[in-house]
């Protein structure tokens, strides 16, 4: 069916992000997990500072300078121990091995399958009969969010995401161990009291807790956006593809003050899901990520859209806020 002929037919339109800052409609879920990080740093603090009571300094010179006994097996020990307290408590064992009692699991599950449900949503309001005709409508509209989260590929890619992100975890565990031991070492080396040390190692600390914090954010949001993709990748292969319709991905930026430039200018356009994939694929694109995206309905021959109305709102949009930050360039004079 041509574009022009179905002008009075109402096209139906994707989940809109009720809140802009907040397209992916994750802040609840990335609160809920940061409270979590919380709790485990202070955890870690009170073990790191339970660890450098128990040195025992001797003091050499003035009160100023202290001798410890530190040699290559108290060394190990305390590597051992520091790397003990960050599996144990960013990983939820000892081992560094993955279980599915990993605090950040239910996170990263509740975030992919958002993703699906609101994607599956949005397919629904845009499969219109008068539209893609009564059959594609009714298997679209027939699917149920229950099939999906309980089939075999939903938690095969929920799995994957989750052991990924694990490891990511992981290497942040061991290259905070290996930091926080040096950080140790340096200062019982040149001599610095309890007090001191405990500072340069809490900081340290919470240079860990904020790599993290960017880890979970970015890894939630991933997870959003992931779904979105495989679920519309699903509808396009088992639904519309011998139709002369498909979906594409119209793009939601937060807006937001510390949004980025190739980030903003995507607002209101629309992309395959291997665009998307692509983007995110390049340099920091996906760290700390707030965008977006939703499934529309498109011609494959022509690659217009049906929710014009729509895209045309988010473009002006996006022209202010370019306006307002200064992202659009003056034409010459």
């Amino acid at each position: 069916m041509k574009i022009r002929a179905i002008i009075n037919v109402k096209v139906g339109s994707p989940i809109i992000p009720r809140n802009i800052k907040d397209p992916s409609g994750q802040f609840g879920n990335l609160r809920n997990a940061n409270a979590q990080l919380v709790k485990r740093y202070a955890s870690i603090k009170k073990g790191v500072r339970a660890l450098i009571s128990s040195f025992s300094p001797v003091i050499v010179t003035n009160a100023a300078v202290y001798e410890y006994q530190l040699d290559a097996q108290r060394y190990n020990s305390i590597n051992l121990f520091l790397q003990q307290l960050l599996y144990d408590d960013l990983l939820d064992n000892q081992q560094g091995a993955f279980t599915n009692r990993w605090w950040l699991n239910a996170n990263l599950t509740s975030a992919y399958t958002d993703g699906t449900s609101d994607a599956l949503q949005s397919a629904k309001n845009i499969a219109v009969v008068d539209i893609v005709g009564q059959e594609i409508s009714q298997q679209v509209r027939g699917t149920q969010l229950e099939q999906i989260v309980f089939s075999q590929g939903f938690q095969s890619r929920v799995g994957l995401i989750q052991s990924r992100v694990f490891e990511e975890m992981k290497g942040l565990s061991d290259s905070t161990k290996t930091d926080l031991a040096n950080t140790l070492a340096r200062g019982m080396a040149s001599g610095k009291g309890v007090k001191a040390l405990t500072k340069d190692v809490m900081k340290r600390v919470d240079v860990s807790h904020s790599r993290s914090k960017r880890i979970v954010r970015t890894e939630i949001l991933n997870a959003y956006r992931t779904a979105t993709a495989a679920e519309t990748d699903v509808l396009n292969e088992d639904v519309y593809a011998d139709s002369d319709w498909g979906m594409l991905q119209l793009w939601f930026s937060a807006l937001a003050p510390t949004s980025r430039p190739n980030h903003v200018i995507k607002h209101g356009e629309t992309y395959t899901t291997q665009e998307v994939r692509e983007f995110y694929t390049l340099a920091a694109n996906a760290i700390n990520c707030l965008c977006s995206q939703s499934p529309v309905l498109a011609n494959k021959k022509t690659g217009e859209i049906l929710q014009k109305p729509l895209q045309e709102r988010m473009r002006k949009a996006k022209t202010t806020y370019q306006k307002t930050f200064g992202l659009v360039k003056k034409k010459a004079a």
